[in-house]
């Protein structure tokens, strides 16, 4: 096993509040944003092998404790994946080339109510003035708002032995349930990790 190694709290608290302003505002209109920082100095070309660090999933309320393995068993499984396609395979008696973590941070948000239930548009043609009018019509009722779950994702990639941040990336406002949306969150992972470097040829 080798040792974990782990990025500072301030690096966390810091990455974490750099995207963390947005995050109200992602989870409630939808669609999630990724951000990725790759450390100016880092060489993936000469990395073959990496391993875990101990990861950690905040959740408010907290759900039941099989969901939330679930959700992180599913984030693992596809950054391993997604590293495969990169080059890169997971060392389990070896000592790694760099080691993997990620924090998870999920809150139950209320979705904006829909004004209406379908949308219609009307074009009207004037043999005066020809022009094309949109028009809205609205039908049915206002819906009741929604409570979805939304999480921030951030994962981190070190160097074990000068402990220094090579790769961090993040996704905000990825859909988080352990049933209906887990393939939503293994596209927000996959998502993320389309932008980690390539690894050696």
């Amino acid at each position: 096993m080798p040792t974990r190694y782990q990025p500072t709290r301030r690096q966390l608290v810091a990455f974490v509040a750099a995207i963390g302003a947005t995050a109200t505002l992602a989870a409630c209109s939808a669609p999630r944003r990724v951000d990725t920082e790759v450390a100016p100095a880092a060489d993936f070309t000469t990395r073959h092998t990496f391993a875990w660090q101990e990861s950690q999933a905040s959740y408010d309320p907290q759900p039941p404790e099989p969901d939330v393995e679930a959700v992180k068993r599913a984030i693992r499984d596809t950054v391993v994946e997604q590293l495969a396609l990169k080059g890169f395979q997971e060392a389990r008696d070896a000592e790694p080339d760099f080691l993997v973590s990620f924090h998870l941070v999920v809150t139950t948000v209320m979705t904006e109510p829909e004004l209406c239930t379908r949308r219609h548009i009307i074009f009207q043609y004037s043999v005066s003035t020809p022009a094309l009018d949109e028009i809205e019509v609205c039908n049915g009722t206002t819906l009741n708002p929604r409570m979805v779950r939304q999480g921030t994702l951030v994962v981190f990639v070190v160097d074990p032995t000068t402990r220094n941040l090579l790769w961090q990336g993040a996704v905000v406002g990825a859909a988080v349930s352990r049933r209906e949306n887990v393939e939503t969150l293994r596209g927000a992972v996959t998502q993320m990790l389309a932008e980690f470097p390539a690894g050696p040829v």
